[in-house]
């Protein structure tokens, strides 16, 4: 990133030097109420939990001097998307999503009937209630999927959404709170 002269050596961290270049994009996420508007009675859902997804995200080579941090006189530098970044919300959503779209375009593959994808830009429109569509939301690295109509279809989805991960090497938490396979049992979801 480049500065003006006069400000060289002005910040001390990237996140500054972001926000000097107005570089930090905006995060969005469906709401509650959006997810809410997707369950159907007697539906099935799930929900998957990435494990540590900022550090499952390898930094370019050439981007690891960018993110070091200095503790006691040691430089520690990550290889991996840090913890701390102002931008990495909104890039770890748009990777989320990304992950999202394949899913559900692999479940209408498979013959189920699905709601409103994540588009690249984060956004997804609101399911229309009792629709009987399958959908997905993505809260930066918890997924949560409803409106799914039957054990078969829950099982299907599941099955598909582990395949797809194990696939792009995305690593899932397997904790009974973290991850939940299909059910109709009242779930925690974020919090």
């Amino acid at each position: 990133m480049a500065r003006h002269p006069s400000q060289a050596g002005a910040a001390r961290s990237l996140n500054e030097q972001m926000a000097d270049c107005d570089w930090i994009p905006p995060t969005f996420l469906p709401t509650v109420h959006q997810a809410a508007r997707g369950m159907s009675p007697h539906g099935f859902h799930f929900k998957l939990d990435a494990r540590d997804a900022y550090l499952q995200s390898r930094l370019a080579e050439d981007s690891v001097r960018l993110v070091g941090v200095e503790y006691d006189g040691t430089v520690y530098v990550y290889v991996s998307c840090c913890f701390g970044l102002a931008n990495m919300p909104s890039q770890q959503q748009r990777l989320a999503t990304m992950i999202s779209r394949i899913v559900m375009r692999r479940w209408a593959e498979a013959g189920l009937d699905v709601g409103p994808r994540p588009g690249p830009d984060q956004f997804q429109e609101w399911p229309t209630p009792g629709s009987g569509k399958a959908q997905l939301y993505v809260y930066l690295d918890d997924w949560f999927a409803n409106g799914l109509q039957s054990r078969e279809d829950a099982d299907t989805a599941y099955r598909i959404f582990v395949a797809t991960a194990a696939e792009l090497g995305l690593e899932l938490q397997t904790g009974p709170r973290k991850s939940v396979p299909p059910t109709q049992e009242p779930t925690d979801f974020i919090g």
